[in-house]
């Protein structure tokens, strides 16, 4: 709430009533705070960033095969970024259910 109130003097100076306003500004609050939340993320995924491009030895690149599984042979690649660390322990938990293709690498 955003309340605005202004004395109202009579004759002689004595004061007589306040005159204003009150609105609700929860709207707008929850706005800015919206705001203020996505650019501190902004902000922290900038600095990862900024990190990740300053250390030459951060940036992996790895070929996933591309593999034709009736003859089990590569018949390709394609090129991926590997999995921060914590995506990397969820991959691994969920590849524990998956079946693997016999003399493949499921990892």
């Amino acid at each position: 709430m955003r309340s605005s109130a202004t004395p109202v003097y009579g004759k002689g100076g004595r004061l007589l009533a306040y005159r204003g306003f009150t609105a609700d500004v929860t709207a707008e609050v929850t706005a800015a705070c919206a705001q203020q939340h996505r650019q501190i993320e902004q902000n922290a995924a900038r600095a990862r960033i900024e990190q990740t491009l300053a250390d030459p030895d951060s940036v992996h690149i790895v070929l996933q095969p591309i593999a034709d599984v009736a003859t089990q042979r590569i018949v390709g690649a394609c090129r991926r970024c590997p999995a921060s660390p914590a995506r990397q322990a969820a991959h691994r938990t969920s590849d524990s259910t998956k079946r693997s293709t016999p003399g493949w690498d499921a990892t």
